[in-house]
C-alpha cells in the first residue's frame, strides 16, 4: 500500500489497510521483544558469556545468508545487473543495518546479547519499585519524546539516544515478574492508547498521508498496543500445550516465517503484480497474509531437511 499515493488506493480502503495492521501486526515484533527478556532476564537462567555468544552467533548467522540475499536482492532490482560491486555494497548495506526492514529486531537483539550480562545484574540487584522508574524514564526518553517529535514535526532532544528496544526488553521482565493478574486501570490505558492510535490512522490518512510513525515500535500508541497483547497472552494463555498442537507448530516455525515472508510478498507485488486493487478490502490483506504465511511454513519445512538449516530456521 504504502508504494502507491493514497489517491491512487482510495481513501476508505487506505483507512482500513492502515488501521487493521496497526491492530493486527504492529504489536507481534515489540512483544517477540518483551517474551526475550521475560526469558532471558529470569534471574533462575544462568547466563555466560559462552551462551551470549552462542545467541549472538545464530543471529549473525542467519543475517550472514538470509540478510545478506536479501541485500543482494534490492542491489540487483536496482541495477539488473550482477556485477562485482554488487556484492561489496550489498555487505556494506548489512553491516549498516539495511537489509529488509523487518530485519531490525535481529540487529536489536544482537546488541541486547551483548548487553545481557550487565541489564541482568542490574535487573536482579535492584528493586521493583526502582525498575518501574527506569522503565518509566525509558518510556519517556524512546517513546514518548520521538512519538511527539513526529507527531508535531518538531525536535525535542533527549539528550542521549537510546532505542526503544531495551525499553521492551525490560518491560517484558517487569510485566511477567510483577504484574500478576492485569490491572483494570492498566488495560483501560493501553485500550485507550489503542483507540486513540486507530483514530490518528485514520486523521493521517484522510490527510493524504499513511502516518506511518504511529506504527513504529517508538509510538505510545505500540507500547501500549504491545503491552496490552502480552498482558493479556499472560492471563489467558499460561497453560500447557500439546506438543503435536497449534502452539507447539507456530513455537517451531515462528522465526523461520518471521525471516522468510516478505519473500512471498515481494513476488506478489513486484513480479505478479498483485496490488490493492486485486481484491476485494480485507479480503486482499488476507489474502497476502495467508499466502506469506503458508508459503513460508512449506519453504521452511523443506529447507530443515537440509542439513546445517534446521539450526539457523
Amino acid at each position: 500500500m504504502s508504494n502507491y499515493p493514497i489517491s491512487a488506493i482510495g481513501e476508505s480502503r487506505a483507512i482500513i489497510w492502515t488501521v487493521t495492521q496497526f491492530l493486527l501486526t504492529r504489536w507481534a515484533v515489540p512483544v517477540f521483544l518483551m517474551i526475550s527478556g521475560a526469558l532471558l532476564l529470569n534471574p533462575e537462567k544462568q547466563t555466560r558469556w559462552k551462551d551470549i555468544w552462542r545467541y549472538e552467533r545464530r543471529i549473525a548467522l542467519v543475517l550472514a545468508t538470509f540478510g545478506y540475499v536479501f541485500c543482494l536482492m534490492e542491489q540487483y532490482a536496482g541495477t539488473h545487473q550482477l556485477s562485482p560491486e554488487l556484492f561489496g555494497v550489498s555487505a556494506l548495506n548489512l553491516l549498516s543495518g539495511r537489509s529488509w526492514s523487518h530485519l531490525w529486531y535481529l540487529y536489536a537483539m544482537m546488541g541486547i546479547y551483548v548487553l545481557l550480562p550487565m541489564v541482568k545484574a542490574y535487573t536482579t540487584s535492584i528493586s521493583r519499585e526502582d525498575l518501574r522508574i527506569f522503565l518509566i524514564i525509558l518510556f519517556v526518553l524512546t517513546v514518548c519524546i520521538p512519538s511527539l517529535n513526529s507527531a508535531l514535526f518538531i525536535a525535542v532532544d533527549t539528550l542521549i539516544w537510546i532505542p526503544s528496544y531495551l525499553f521492551y526488553f525490560l518491560l517484558g521482565y517487569y510485566a511477567f515478574t510483577y504484574i500478576d493478574s492485569t490491572p483494570p486501570r492498566l488495560l483501560s490505558v493501553c485500550i485507550s492508547l489503542v483507540v486513540l492510535g486507530s483514530f490518528a490512522q485514520i486523521s493521517y490518512v484522510t490527510s493524504g498521508d499513511y502516518g506511518d510513525w504511529v506504527r513504529s515500535p517508538s509510538s505510545v500508541f505500540v507500547a501500549g498496543l504491545s503491552l496490552m497483547v502480552f498482558l493479556l497472552f499472560k492471563d489467558y494463555c499460561e497453560k500447557p500445550y500439546s506438543p503435536k498442537g497449534v502452539v507447539a507448530f507456530a513455537s517451531s516455525y515462528s522465526f523461520g516465517i518471521y525471516v522468510l515472508h516478505p519473500i512471498f510478498l515481494n513476488i506478489a507485488y513486484k513480479a505478479l503484480g498483485l496490488g490493492p486493487w486485486s481484491a476485494p478490502p480485507v479480503l486482499f490483506e488476507l489474502s497476502m497474509w495467508a499466502v506469506a504465511f503458508f508459503e513460508s511454513a512449506v519453504v521452511i519445512w523443506v529447507m530443515r531437511k537440509i542439513p546445517g538449516m534446521r539450526r539457523i530456521l
